[in-house]
């Protein structure tokens, strides 16, 4: 006796935000491996006007603290705050 075919597993929903490729890499490598596909949730359908609004302007945020903590002054600085030190700008006496 033949038994009823099993239903097919519904695909996974993978969604991202696109906040630069490095986002974006690990949600397509999970894709790719679960048979699905990347849904963006900063564009339509998943994100009406509103959304896609605060999602740009989150995104012009996060680009430019993440280009800022490329100059070297800062970076030194972030890595001291890390740290939990405080950053001497200055490293000459006060006389």
């Amino acid at each position: 006796m033949k038994s009823a075919p099993l239903p097919s597993a519904p695909r996974p929903a993978i969604v991202a935000v696109e906040m630069g490729y490095g986002h974006l890499r690990p949600a397509h490598a999970l894709a790719d491996l679960l048979g699905g596909e990347v849904h963006k949730a900063d564009e339509p359908p998943l994100a009406g006007p509103n959304e896609q609004r605060t999602w740009a302007r989150t995104r012009f945020h996060y680009e430019t603290l993440t280009r800022l903590s490329q100059l070297p002054r800062s970076r030194r600085r972030a890595q001291a705050r890390r740290r939990g030190r405080r950053y001497a700008a200055a490293a000459t006496p006060c006389d």
